[in-house]
């Protein structure tokens, strides 16, 4: 026990008080490096940069005049989107393993089908995505067409200048949708394995909160 001398004498820092001091390691991101390694793998990184090769390849098609910008915005926000979620993970954990037994049914439902949520959420997006290419390109294509130049689906694709792009904002929007919430199902899917690894739960100790029951 400390007496009034040694504290008045104010000595040196222990060494537990210099150990705790000098543990700078940012451990945080080591964790964030080993969720990203083991939980996302490729998976992630294919959500990410997936737009360079499909738009490039035209799996995708795209006006020449956005391809290369909407490729980049996509891997940026599906990269935010991932970080995002990982530093929201303490309250992604409590929402769907300490409160499960608290929720009512439709929330319960809601935690476990949001990731199939999200992933229906990309498809509904791709298709709204081609409806408003083709009708961009049929726009574009009657607009040569009164400048005497016939095109066909692709040539107008190449050749139309961003500023004649119709609908160029409602494109953009609904291309970078598709792969921002693939990548966000991805990453949810993802963090639950990877809390439920941390917090050292059993899958049977999951099915009990959900049922209420106790762990």
């Amino acid at each position: 026990m400390a007496t009034k001398d040694s504290l008045k004498q104010g000595g040196p820092p222990t060494a537990r008080a210099r150990s705790r001091r000098g543990n700078t390691q940012p451990t945080r991101f080591k964790e964030f490096i080993a969720y990203f390694k083991k939980y996302l793998a490729l998976g992630s990184v294919g959500c990410g940069v997936l737009p360079v090769p499909l738009s490039y390849f035209r799996v995708i098609p795209t006006f020449q005049a956005q391809y290369k910008f909407l490729a980049g915005y996509a891997t940026v926000f599906c990269f935010l989107a991932l970080g995002f979620i990982f530093y929201s993970r303490h309250s992604i954990a409590g929402w769907i393993f300490s409160g499960a037994r608290k929720q009512g049914g439709a929330a319960k439902a809601l935690i476990a089908w949001l990731p199939l949520a999200l992933i229906g959420a990309s498809f509904v997006s791709l298709s709204a995505y081609h409806y408003l290419l083709q009708i961009a390109i049929s726009r574009a294509i009657a607009d040569y067409g009164v400048k005497g130049v016939n095109l066909n689906d692709q040539l107008a694709l190449i050749n139309t200048p961003f500023e004649d792009i119709k609908l160029a904002i409602p494109l953009m929007v609904s291309y970078l949708f598709v792969f921002l919430a693939a990548e966000a199902a991805f990453a949810m899917m993802a963090i639950r394995e990877y809390m439920q690894d941390i917090l050292n739960l059993k899958d049977s100790e999951i099915v009990n909160l959900r049922r209420g029951l106790e762990p």
